[in-house]
């Protein structure tokens, strides 16, 4: 946002590739950089198989990215160990849009610190809402007797805001509540690419637009347009490639543009992955305690050193255009990923962002 820009010219950037080293880390060339990854990725694939490889997407990369990700996983490594859900949440539509909840005279956001900083969009509506219009505002932890009775009482009228940390049963009653009184249901997703990070394919059992991987038929489809055999199992969400990371039974992990070490959930697992996996590859703005702990660290671009596209909460798509140079050798995550393919052996024809979102748009489903 607004006032939430500055650490693009952050004098802790990093601006060259780094390896870790019994020293320290030191810097490297780019060449030197996706020589050793794809070679480390070749190996495990040769010797464990694709299931010994994990990537971790992210809801600050933008949605051609996150897509470059899912096939890199899928169609040049064959696993569908890929998430980027740092909490799990629902991935259910919103049912109005945000300007929409303006109109209502019932608002009840549930589960939320504070809605203003956790959704500070969101806030401006209803907070616009309450001093316009004279809308009731009512704030929960959970979905109450309270919340319950004042929906029920303005019915059609009245709109329930979700946290997307909200436990499962909350959810259905909340979706029951709106169902039986005409209510609107709106379950608020984190961070600024949620939905376009999912619509990418970033998750274990999705491939892109949403398409199961367990339906032999969206495996063909997409096998087509990558000109590959997909894997058939179901892979690893976050907490099963943590898991199975911190026992050992991970030899590559990829992580773009997340700082798992402090934004998982549970994030002692998600430190003990990092330190036992034996190669960890991150691409990052700054050397955070992801980072810290990886044996490759790839200098990423910016939102505002790049193109693409974001999908926001509502599901609207808004594209970003590059404003500055990628600062000192950094680079967008798209290119990195398509320069570690063609380093797999599969060159693959993207000179720009847009040439990915073709592709993407092309290869869903009508």
């Amino acid at each position: 946002g607004k006032f939430g820009q500055y650490y693009v010219n952050d004098t802790k950037r990093l601006t060259k590739p780094l390896i870790k080293t019994a020293n320290g880390f030191e810097e490297i060339t780019w060449d030197e950089a996706l020589r050793i990854v794809s070679d480390k990725m070749k190996r495990a694939k040769a010797e464990f198989g694709g299931e010994s490889i994990a990537a971790v997407g992210s809801t600050t990369a933008t949605v051609e990215e996150n897509y470059l990700l899912s096939r890199l996983m899928r169609a040049h490594l064959g696993s569908n160990n890929i998430d980027h859900q740092m909490f799990p949440y629902p991935l259910v539509p919103m049912q109005t849009t945000i300007a929409e909840l303006e109109d209502f005279t019932t608002i009840a956001s549930v589960g939320f610190a504070s809605l203003e900083f956790d959704q500070p969009i969101v806030y401006l509506r209803v907070y616009k809402a309450v001093r316009k219009s004279g809308a009731t505002w009512l704030k929960a932890s959970s979905v109450d007797s309270d919340v319950e009775t004042a929906i029920r009482a303005a019915g059609a009228n009245s709109v329930v805001l979700l946290a997307h940390t909200a436990p499962q049963f909350q959810v259905e009653r909340a979706q029951k509540l709106c169902a039986e009184t005409g209510a609107k249901l709106n379950i608020l997703l984190p961070d600024a690419n949620s939905w376009g990070a999912a619509k990418a394919g970033a998750l274990p059992d999705s491939l892109p637009g949403g398409l199961p991987v367990s339906d032999s038929a969206a495996r063909e489809h997409f096998g087509r347009v990558w000109n590959a055999t997909l894997p058939e199992t179901t892979g690893r969400g976050m907490t099963g490639i943590l898991t199975e990371a911190a026992a050992g039974n991970v030899e590559v992990l990829y992580v773009m543009g997340c700082d798992i070490a402090t934004k998982f959930v549970d994030a002692d697992l998600a430190k003990k992955a990092l330190e036992q996996t034996p190669f960890v590859v991150v691409s990052s703005l700054f050397l955070d305690e992801t980072a810290q702990r990886a044996d490759i660290v790839l200098p990423a671009a910016s939102f505002a050193e790049k193109d693409g596209t974001f999908v926001n909460i509502e599901g609207r798509e808004q594209k970003i255009k590059e404003a500055l140079r990628p600062k000192g050798e950094s680079r967008p995550d798209w290119r990195i990923l398509a320069d570690l393919m063609a380093r797999l052996g599969t060159p693959v024809p993207y000179f720009s962002a847009r040439d990915i979102y073709r592709e993407y748009t092309r290869a869903l489903p009508k």
